[in-house]
């Protein structure tokens, strides 16, 4: 066998791997394969470099990327939101230092996508995607709930007023909420419940939180966040310290979303073609 024809066997070894196992990591493959690590690390590179795979920004894993070419599955959309700005997140933490979230609306909670806090360089309780956190009291939760429109807001409310979790008990007082939207509306940013943690972690009381929203066709998709210890500055301080960039990372976060819907209605149409 050619080394040319080697290599790309071992490459689609490594692909169908990870789309098996759904995420793997160097030593998982290494384990699985025996081909040696530096060999994967170049396979892995090449697929990354061509888009096939990409490395998970909260947990270090490879995973088959949802955006790779020809993909027309029917995917989770925490997965494709985590896929197409991704990016978004590294660049800003890179930039702040503080560590980014992505979070989507999933049924009646928040459901992070993606996360920067390993990348962080400040102690942070390490959340992965998947975490859940409340609507009426996280910031994404407040971001989502105040830019979308009044109608998806009053039947959400309806809902989390019926629902037995002491977190969501606020749905019932409509005053309170109305107040909360407008703030959130004049800030243009959501901030976090002060002392909320949708679990019981190292730092739970001592984080802080904005939000804003990120939008798709006008929209929103999904909520982009910035953490960061509450010894360190104030969420007034804090905002007026960094929200341009936030904005400007959710801005580009919503430029390729738009790009990401319009990537796919030309495949799909295209994949039509090909079948008439």
């Amino acid at each position: 066998m050619s080394e040319t024809i080697q290599s790309l066997s071992r490459g689609l070894r490594i692909l169908t791997l990870i789309n098996q196992r759904g995420a793997a990591s160097l030593a998982d493959l290494y384990h699985a394969t025996g081909i040696s690590r530096p060999a994967i690390l170049r396979l892995l590179a090449t697929l990354e470099q061509e888009g096939f795979v990409r490395r998970w920004l909260d947990d270090g894993l490879y995973r088959v990327n949802t955006l790779s070419p020809g993909n027309n599955r029917n995917i989770a959309w925490l997965t494709l939101v985590a896929d197409t700005i991704g990016p978004c997140l590294s660049d800003l933490t890179d930039q702040i230092g503080w560590p980014v979230d992505v979070a989507v609306l999933d049924g009646d909670k928040m459901t992070i996508c993606e996360t920067t806090r390993r990348k962080s360089q400040y102690p942070v309780d390490l959340i992965t995607s998947g975490y859940q956190v409340h609507l009426l009291q996280s910031a994404v939760g407040r971001a989502h709930l105040s830019f979308i429109g009044a109608d998806a807001r009053n039947e959400l409310l309806g809902r989390l007023s019926r629902a037995p979790d002491p977190y969501d008990a606020l749905a019932r007082d409509r005053a309170a909420i109305d107040a909360v939207v407008a703030e959130v509306r004049r800030l243009g940013y959501a901030t976090r419940s002060v002392g909320y943690s949708a679990q019981n972690t190292r730092y739970a009381g001592s984080m802080r939180a904005i939000a804003v929203p990120v939008y798709q066709d006008g929209t929103v998709a999904a909520c982009l966040s910035v953490a960061w210890t509450a010894t360190y500055l104030d969420a007034q301080e804090f905002s007026a310290k960094y929200l341009g960039a936030v904005h400007g990372a959710a801005d580009e976060a919503s430029s390729l979303m738009d790009s990401a819907k319009a990537r796919s209605l030309s495949e799909f149409h295209a994949g039509r073609s090909d079948h008439n």
